[in-house]
């Protein structure tokens, strides 16, 4: 699932509504743990024959030898095995004998004896306890900010320490993380952390606002899954406030400043967030089981499919296109946070005449291959494609030597595409065609940022022709004008 996906699956909470939402890393201790073990070692054939020979009173070496048919040399290495794991000894009469340790393994048919060695664990920071990640793929910081997630800080923001590692759940996690290999294995003692390196582990996180207080509320969602722990830890250390995640969502808000752009009949055409609620859980709830219905047909391809996996596939495909034609029909709504992308996905994928995006900055994180080669198709197309920002092509092309400047060369190429240096605006707006225009706090090239603040993102969405034409000249003259 995309973030987008989670986001939408994820957005009802009573009481609150989803105000923004980010990829992070949640901090991954892994521990090198120097421990005392217990396993289970199988005797080695020649040893337990030597054994069982001295316990039926075969006490001396020649006789030994005779009976094993061993070459000297092999008797000899497995006698000074024997005499060193203290399983026989030898008296002053050069007779050997059993040891109390001896007779215990022929009882038991098997080695076991305490060994010292070091295991390597995985210790949730968030949390504070040790996990098994199975075959996730853990990330260091600097693939965080590659990848523009933002980074969870731990609370409390120390290390682990041999006191925090409860024997069990060490063994427990062991069990699971190694399976056969250490199932008959147990953890005797930790002795001490050897070593310690923090990683981080990919997650969405979610932030709720109150709708009629400043309560915020995180939510973390791990492999589409919804981590009521994590959360729960998180909000119990005061993650949400001491992050900065509080402060930033009930203190920025754009929705006057929105409105302002609009005219009084726009603003009263506004539909009440019930309203475009109860339409969007529509959609959202079409979404989910189109995309199980999608996952079952993709299941059976190659195979015989039955009448009834591709009919709950089209009743499933009508019922979502249905739902999102209602969403549609407003001709102005607020937008939800995570129809952000869509629209921006939209708008590089089917842009047939313009393209404006505006945005406070540009990133690589969101600009990569995939999105310069939708801009060169659009080209193609000749559609004409501007981008504002408020710093000039020549400042943010020395900053970076990825596909940025890639997407700057084509300016040098193509007269469809411009770079207009703009003022500063909370606002950012993306307007496609005569078909959509928003106007949003969402950062269209830089939503990506692992440096990012979590904030309150508002925006509303135009899809009246005329509105549209209204408000994308105030753009080109007013809120946003060109200063170059």
């Amino acid at each position: 699932m995309t973030p987008e996906e989670i986001a939408q699956k994820f957005e009802n909470r009573p009481g609150f509504h989803l105000v923004d939402y980010a990829e992070v890393g949640l901090p991954i201790f892994k521990l090198w743990v120097d421990v005392i073990s217990l396993e289970p070692r199988e005797i080695p054939t020649t040893d337990e024959f030597v054994l069982r020979l001295i316990s039926e009173g075969v006490h001396d070496a020649d006789t030994l030898r005779s009976f094993l048919g061993l070459e000297r040399r092999i008797f000899e290495t497995t006698l000074t095995s024997l005499l060193d794991n203290i399983w026989i000894t030898e008296n002053e009469t050069d007779k050997y004998m059993l040891t109390t340790k001896g007779r215990k393994i022929l009882v038991e048919g098997a080695d076991i004896s305490p060994q010292d060695e070091t295991i390597s664990i995985d210790f949730d920071g968030i949390t504070r306890r040790p996990i098994s990640v199975g075959r996730e793929i853990l990330s260091k910081p600097s693939d965080l900010k590659m990848l523009g997630s933002i980074e969870i800080r731990p609370y409390p923001a120390s290390p682990p320490f041999l006191a925090d590692l409860q024997l069990a759940d060490v063994q427990k996690v062991i069990r699971k993380q190694y399976g056969r290999q250490y199932e008959a294995k147990a953890i005797l003692h930790l002795n001490r952390i050897a070593r310690r390196t923090k990683l981080f582990r990919k997650a969405v996180c979610l932030v709720f606002k109150a709708s009629r207080s400043k309560n915020v509320e995180v939510e973390f969602v791990i492999n589409g899954v919804n981590s009521a722990e994590h959360s729960a830890e998180f909000a119990k250390n005061r993650g949400p406030e001491k992050m900065g995640f509080s402060d930033s969502v009930t203190s920025a808000d754009i929705r006057r400043n929105l409105h302002n752009l609009l005219s009084p009949s726009a603003r009263k055409s506004i539909p009440s967030e019930e309203e475009v609620g109860e339409a969007r859980i529509a959609a959202s709830a079409a979404k989910i089981v189109f995309e199980g219905a999608r996952h079952r047909l993709e299941r059976t391809r190659g195979k015989r499919t039955g009448p009834e996996v591709v009919e709950k596939f089209e009743e499933a495909t009508e019922k979502l296109r249905t739902a999102t034609d209602a969403l549609n029909r407003f001709p102005i709504r607020n937008l939800a946070v995570y129809e952000h992308v869509h629209l921006l996905d939209e708008a590089l994928k089917t842009s047939n005449q313009n393209l404006i995006i505006s945005s406070p900055r540009i990133l690589d994180s969101v600009v990569d291959g995939f999105f310069v080669r939708s801009i060169n198709q659009l080209l193609d197309k000749n559609v004409a494609v501007t981008f504002y920002l408020p710093e000039g092509p020549s400042q943010f092309v020395q900053n970076t030597d990825g596909q940025i400047k890639n997407l700057f060369e084509l300016s040098k190429k193509n007269k469809n595409i411009t770079f207009k240096k703009t003022r500063k605006s909370p606002i950012n707006w993306l307007i496609k065609d005569n078909d959509y225009l928003a106007i949003t706090s969402f950062e269209w090239l830089s939503y990506k940022n692992s440096l990012r603040p979590i904030r309150r993102v508002s925006g509303l969405v135009i899809q009246d022709p005329d509105l549209i034409k209204e408000l994308r000249q105030t753009f080109l003259t007013r809120e946003l004008k060109s200063l170059d």
